[in-house]
């Protein structure tokens, strides 16, 4: 048989899966270095806030077309009242929602706000309650993570039978 006839093997799928291994991999490290920063971005911001206790006055549903669905789905908003440090009553509508209530009425919270903000009302949020922006990347990390981890072997696998 003539050289190179009848002898190459293709390796594309084993070079593919490889390379979405590493880029798993990649995608999760550079997600964790967000999550990081994001954190520390948080932090900082949150050094700068108030805390108030507040207390839940109603739970309001919001009902409409959430998160693609074609059918009608209700939120439940809960509105909370607090007093700031120089003695302002505010009332406002946490912009967080849940499908179902997460509480009720006459319940106590700690609640958050920037005291320099043209809108107190506005800047105001109940502490714990949601997803932070540095929770949700590092879940993607983790994800991603998953995903190179099972690439990885399937790869290697693949390598070694050749």
């Amino acid at each position: 048989m003539p050289h190179g006839q009848g002898t190459t093997r293709h390796r594309g799928p084993r070079i593919g899966r490889m390379q979405q291994a590493w880029f798993s991999a990649l995608i999760a490290a550079a997600l964790l270095v967000a999550g990081r920063l994001t954190a520390v971005q948080e932090h900082r911001r949150d050094a700068m806030l108030a805390q108030a206790h507040g207390r839940v006055t109603a739970v309001v549903p919001r009902c409409g077309y959430y998160d693609g669905h074609r059918r009608t789905r209700c939120k439940w908003f809960p509105t909370v009242q607090f007093s700031t440090a120089e003695g302002q009553t505010i009332t406002f509508i946490s912009n967080v929602g849940m499908r179902e209530p997460a509480f009720v009425e006459g319940q106590g919270v700690q609640v958050r706000y920037d005291p320099h903000a043209a809108s107190v009302k506005e800047s105001a949020f109940i502490m714990g309650y949601g997803l932070r922006h540095s929770t949700f990347l590092y879940c993607l990390a983790i994800a991603a993570s998953a995903l190179a981890c099972l690439l990885a072997p399937m790869a290697w696998h693949e390598r070694c039978k050749a």
